[in-house]
């Protein structure tokens, strides 16, 4: 009989041993590349006055970046074959370092460069880390462990917001983006321990899918389609609450700017209490997509309290609202990219993840701008109920629960 003892350690599988050291990887990868993103959008008003820019450039710039990563996502089937994950997981934070050194140089021209080179680099993050997670994470886990890679989203933007100020207030804003250049620059050095370590598991022979493709594949899949449709929907009014919630709270509801940034903050912790939660209901629940669905009639109520009572309603009241939309809307990022992993072949995890993004994307793009051309019609508050109606035809869209393995 075979005795166990002390000195007999247990081995874990291979892939259970390594899914959580990657998925903190790759959550570095994407707070850090986050924290880049963010640098020109806290920095908005110190580079306006000194380059001579508009206030509004900010808007550009953001539209830039995504424009930019829609580029990019869909033909990272292909590079992935070829370079493989890790190489452009560190390619991803070069690229934000060489964005952010355009930035440094104070000209328009520098800026649009920055988000190319930056929309680039998040073009590349979502497809490489969804295919290196399945292939380190098991399925029954995916849910919780890729939305804690996606809190990183949060991490890296409130350590954005929270420092960047202050080392432009004592050393100008360029000292600034110096410092995330280096962050960047280290963050990529340091994740070639990662690679030596993980680059040896063993995954599935990725076939070189093109831009096209990869585009025509998804289309073709009506799982992958609605699945793309509800997060447009979802993304568009995420990014709305985080791009216009403060114009709303200090035009339409009269607060200060304090009040406002305090509410903001609210849905931002909300957000990140949300990725990390969702992620455990749908791992334990093994319902993401029931799950995903009831998350955007939250959204829906959430919009729908916002637009047409938040004018009225006590802050008392008002903060919890707030942090509830901010817990759904910006909680459905992880166990959307799992499920999206789920659902396409393990071959094709990038590719699939990257079509879909394209779709996604075009929601981050056209939502603030559909947004505004309400909110100068109508009210801002206005334009929150009725884009109600968007996360609730997300909800409706969405495919049916997969009936479990």
């Amino acid at each position: 009989m075979l005795q166990v003892g002390h000195d007999q350690p247990t081995v874990l599988p291979p892939m259970v041993s390594s899914a959580l050291p990657v998925t903190l990887w790759l959550g570095l990868v994407v707070a850090v590349a986050s924290a880049s993103a963010a640098v020109v959008q806290v920095l908005a008003p110190a580079i306006a006055e000194d380059v001579g820019l508009p206030g509004g450039f900010v808007g550009l710039y953001t539209s830039g970046i995504w424009l930019s990563m829609i580029f990019l996502s869909s033909s990272v089937g292909g590079l992935l074959a070829r370079h493989g994950g890790w190489r452009l997981s560190q390619a991803c934070l070069v690229l934000c370092a060489l964005g952010l050194a355009c930035a440094m140089t104070g000209t328009a021209v520098g800026l649009a460069c920055a988000a190319v080179l930056i929309g680039l680099a998040h073009g590349l993050e979502g497809p490489v880390s969804s295919q290196l997670l399945v292939q380190h994470v098991p399925a029954a886990r995916r849910p919780l462990l890729f939305s804690i890679k996606q809190s990183g989203v949060q991490l890296g933007a409130f350590a954005a917001s929270s420092s960047l100020p202050v080392i432009a207030v004592l050393a100008g804003w360029q000292w600034a983006c110096a410092a995330v250049i280096g962050v960047l620059l280290l963050s990529a050095l340091w994740l070639q321990r990662a690679r030596r370590v993980h680059e040896a598991t063993p995954g599935p022979v990725l076939p070189r899918i093109g831009a096209l493709e990869a585009l025509r594949r998804m289309l073709r899949s009506p799982t992958l389609l609605r699945l793309a449709l509800a997060s447009a929907a979802f993304a568009g009014t995420q990014v709305c609450l985080s791009s216009w919630f403060s114009t709303w709270a200090v035009r339409d509801r009269g607060l200060s700017l304090v009040d406002a940034g305090r509410l903001l903050a609210a849905a931002q912790i909300g957000g990140l209490v949300g990725r990390i939660l969702w992620g455990w209901v749908a791992t334990h629940t093994g319902r993401a997509t029931a799950l995903l669905r009831s998350l955007g009639l939250v959204m829906t109520a959430c919009g729908l309290v916002l637009g047409l009572g938040g004018g009225v309603l006590p802050l008392a009241v008002l903060y919890p609202v707030v942090a509830c939309f901010g817990l759904t809307v910006a909680g459905w990022n992880g166990v959307f990219l799992a499920e999206v992993a789920h659902r396409a072949g393990p071959q094709e995890v990038a590719s699939a993840t990257g079509a879909v993004m394209v779709i996604m994307t075009s929601g981050l793009v056209l939502g603030p701008l559909v947004f505004g051309v309400l909110g100068s019609v109508f009210s801002y508050g206005t334009a929150y109920a009725l884009m109600a109606g968007l996360t609730l035809a997300g909800a409706l869209v969405l495919p049916r629960q997969r009936a479990a393995a």
